[in-house]
């Protein structure tokens, strides 16, 4: 559906741009009240890691879910925040988990549209719902970005998602420093 709408956008927006590869980020929390949404980052003990490429590979660039998600790792844990494996997050509280989803789809011959999304997901019970006995997963955290890259550059995806990450990072570093 956002890569429907995307294209919609794409074609006034390569004839603005005379065919440069165009990114926009989009965060919900950009507008100078972050509170809120930080306070789902406080206090976390760790995260466990989950990629979701659509396709299932960035064929031009042979780029695979294991390849983005060892990179996202690597910067996580650069940054001090521990990766929990599969047990560790089963087992704290709110299993949370930071998912990397990546859609992409080809425009033309020379052109793919994008969307990079980062989600912090956690299990969540509804107050007043005692008798929830299975809780549910609910977004505590997201961004993303989308854009147009040529086929000859789709290395340009795998640098947003690096750039998401980092932003990441930095949101994670604001309430939980080192």
């Amino acid at each position: 559906m956002v890569i429907f709408l995307f294209m919609l956008w794409v074609i006034p927006v390569m004839a603005q741009t005379n065919g440069r590869d165009v990114s926009y980020t989009y965060n919900p929390y950009n507008s100078g009240i972050t509170a809120i949404p930080l306070m789902g980052l406080t206090g976390l003990k760790g995260i466990s890691v989950s990629i979701m490429l659509k396709p299932t590979e960035l064929e031009p660039l042979a780029l695979t879910r294991d390849q983005i998600k060892t990179e996202v790792e690597r910067r996580l844990r650069k940054a001090g925040v521990k990766i929990l494996t599969e047990k560790e997050c089963s087992e704290t509280p709110g299993s949370p988990i930071l998912c990397v989803i990546v859609h992409w789809t080809t425009f033309n011959a020379i052109y793919a549209v994008y969307d990079v999304q980062l989600k912090l997901t956690e299990d969540v019970k509804l107050l007043g719902q005692e008798q929830q006995t299975v809780p549910f997963r609910a977004d505590i955290w997201s961004m993303g970005c989308f854009g147009t890259v040529r086929l000859a550059n789709m290395r340009k995806i795998q640098e947003e998602v690096g750039d998401r990450v980092n932003e990441f990072i930095n949101y994670y570093l604001q309430v939980n420093p080192k």
